[in-house]
């Protein structure tokens, strides 16, 4: 890690399913397994890109990352950049975005950027107000449920790309598949038993999936694992233990699933809440 790069990892409770950070890097490259990232740039000013696109990010800035494809981050006009991130795990989403029924729970923004600076502040005061241990889980709730309607009730609805509704809400077969990998989340489950445990052929079980989730079964597995391994290490499990009780073949691909979806390193990742929590 860069002398100049130092992050904050923590949750808001032990038992919650986001992630917030807060800091200053030099870069980032993440490739995230069905998260939402929302970012507020604090200071400095960001280089975004995702596939052929660009986007310029500078203080007050703030931006809507989904799954649904890599990105990467350079400073803009400065040596490092500082911001305020929360990570919304894929478990997380349904929960916060059940309410509100007329939309689906898939949410995607055409542009990752969001200029609305009331929301703007509207995330600022729920992050300051995420960092104090003295909160109450219902005050937790309340602040992450009305960033998420604003968001969705301002952007989301006239942004989207797909306006279908998601089916993973209301089909109980992909509902049987998606509990089966989590059931057996350290095995080697096969497309034959996710099929046969959804009732349906294998391509149109693959094709329903992808649909409803955004990525195909092996990357929701992947996800699966990445959420435990992170419980783990910041329970102060080795890196070596959390890679074998997570399904990992070894240490090198738990740390090459890790970086690949958080930008850190499971050793950095420890550390940084380990630090926090102290």
């Amino acid at each position: 890690m860069d002398a100049r790069e130092h992050v904050r990892i923590w949750r808001p409770a032990p038992d919650a399913r986001v992630l917030l950070m807060h800091g200053v890097t030099t870069s980032y490259r993440v490739d995230p397994h069905g998260e939402m990232v929302f970012g507020l740039i604090t200071r400095g000013g960001m280089l975004a890109q995702r596939g052929r696109r660009r986007y310029r990010f500078g203080p007050g800035h703030l931006c809507f990352w989904d799954s649904s494809a890599p990105h990467s981050g350079a400073p803009a006009g400065c040596r490092a950049w500082g911001a305020r991130l929360l990570v919304v795990e894929p478990q997380a989403i349904e929960d916060l975005l059940r309410d509100i029924e007329r939309l689906p729970t898939d949410a995607t923004l055409a542009e990752p950027t969001v200029d609305d600076a009331p929301l703007a502040r509207q995330f600022l005061a729920m992050h300051r107000e995420l960092q104090d241990p003295a909160a109450t889980t219902l005050a937790r709730d309340t602040l992450l449920a009305e960033f998420m309607t604003s968001l969705i009730t301002r952007h989301v609805a006239r942004n989207r790309l797909d306006r279908r509704p998601s089916p993973i809400r209301r089909d109980a077969a992909l509902r049987r598949a998606c509990d089966l990998l989590r059931d057996r989340i350290t095995e080697s489950v096969t497309l034959d038993e996710l099929a046969i445990t959804a009732n349906m052929s294998r391509f149109r079980f693959l094709r329903l999936f992808r649909d409803a989730l955004g990525m195909p079964p092996h990357r929701f597995q992947v996800a699966q694992r990445i959420a435990l391994a992170r419980r783990m290490l910041e329970s102060g499990r080795s890196v070596g233990d959390t890679a074998v009780a997570t399904g990992f073949a070894d240490q090198s691909h738990l740390h090459r699933h890790f970086v690949r979806t958080l930008g850190i390193t499971p050793g950095a990742y420890a550390a940084a809440f380990g630090a926090n929590a102290q």
